[in-house]
C-alpha cells in the first residue's frame, strides 16, 4: 500500500488496532506512479506501507 498524510495515519491506527506490525519506506517522486503534483503542492511525503502479523 502507498499513502501519506492523515491517510497515512488512519491506516496504521487501525492496522495496529487489529493487530498487526507495519514498517514505513519512505518513497521519492521516481517511485510513485500516475499524477504526483498534488502530493509535490501540498509538501506531503509519501510512504509504501508494509504489513504483518504481529508475532
Amino acid at each position: 500500500m502507498i499513502s501519506g498524510g492523515e491517510h497515512l495515519k488512519r491506516v496504521l491506527e487501525e492496522y495496529g488496532e487489529l493487530g498487526f506490525q507495519c514498517l514505513l519506506e519512505e518513497l521519492g517522486e521516481e517511485n510513485l506512479e500516475g499524477c504526483t503534483q498534488c502530493y509535490k503542492l501540498g509538501g506531503e511525503r509519501m510512504f509504501r506501507v508494509y504489513v504483518r502479523r504481529d508475532v
